[in-house]
């Protein structure tokens, strides 16, 4: 289902109108795989737990 819904959605952000309007709307368009989703995911996870652990952030 991932897939499908994936592919749908890149399919989607390559008509103009569509990207335009999410990009007025305030979103970033990135259309990429799933994998390559779960891959940034990680990396900010990485990036940013150093500094929530240093500043002693929680969440509320």
């Amino acid at each position: 289902m991932p897939d499908l819904m994936g592919g749908n959605v890149d399919v989607s952000f390559q008509n103009p109108g569509a990207a335009t309007a999410h990009i007025t709307l305030g979103f970033d368009v990135v259309a990429n795989s799933p994998e390559q989703y779960a891959e940034f995911q990680r990396n900010e996870i990485a990036r940013w737990s150093d500094v929530v652990k240093q500043k002693g952030l929680t969440p509320d």
